[in-house]
């Protein structure tokens, strides 16, 4: 099968969000959402393959570094040090000539990277958890055995409710300026910024998805640990400094 994967479409864009606003005007909200209001259980949840859902999965090779440099540095910030690109494979998932998803996986270190994704494109999308579903079965299909998925991440985040979750934990710590110019922050579960960065998150909302719906496959505790973000600047053609690149990273607690 001839190889579909223009590298410009790495981007993280979920049908989910609204508007880009540094300063949100964000509905009233207590907790973390999820994904669906599907019924919570203590046994995993049916799963479907990404074949089930009409798509197909195909090899790229091993990523550009500088498409994975950024989710390093996150990872070096909770202690994690990787600096080959060599360690990822990227995939397209297609249905036809369309791409519905593109990602990367590190079965080595237990780490997952989306770089776009589109629901809107998969033929058979299932009526919840679809994200979820997605990452466990490009995961597995990777050689890697659920129980050691710890770090998923999505570059270049073009969603505008995640943007502005990442916006308003660096606001929360005292970081509003590099926000914009470019740096990094590190949040742990019940510490300043935790509850900003998560909320109206899609990461967040697809790890707790498959936290709670595939806990028993993933041997999780229920919990995300950490949410590290980083922002790389951008500057319009009066080089004022405009939305930045913004990279997410969250960890499975066990």
């Amino acid at each position: 099968m001839q190889k579909t994967t223009p590298r410009q479409c790495y981007k993280t864009r979920l049908p989910h969000g609204s508007r880009w606003l540094y300063e949100p005007a964000i509905k009233p909200y207590a907790g973390v959402s999820l994904l669906s209001s599907a019924p919570t259980t203590q046994q995993s949840q049916p799963r479907v393959t990404i074949e089930q859902m009409g798509l197909a999965r195909i090899p790229l090779g091993h990523p550009y570094l500088y498409e994975v440099e950024h989710i390093h540095l996150a990872l070096a910030h909770i202690g994690v040090n990787i600096s080959d690109n060599q360690v990822w494979t990227t995939y397209n998932l297609v249905a036809g000539d369309q791409i519905a998803c593109t990602y990367s996986v590190a079965p080595l270190y237990g780490a997952y990277i989306t770089h776009y994704i589109r629901s809107s494109k998969i033929p058979n999308k299932p009526p919840f958890g679809a994200t979820a579903q997605i990452v466990l079965d490009n995961y597995e299909k990777a050689a890697g055995d659920p129980s050691t998925l710890t770090y998923c991440g999505f570059t270049e985040v073009d969603n505008d409710d995640s943007a502005n979750a990442v916006y308003r934990a660096f606001r929360a710590l005292g970081k509003k300026r590099e926000f914009q110019r470019g740096g990094t922050i590190v949040c742990r579960r019940g510490t300043n910024g935790y509850a900003d960065f998560c909320r109206h998150n899609v990461l967040v909302e697809t790890v707790k998805s498959i936290n709670r719906r595939y806990g028993d496959v993933i041997n999780r505790n229920g919990n995300v640990e950490y949410l590290v973000g980083v922002t790389v600047p951008n500057k319009d053609e009066r080089d004022h400094y405009v939305k930045p690149n913004i990279y997410i990273l969250a960890t499975i607690g066990r």
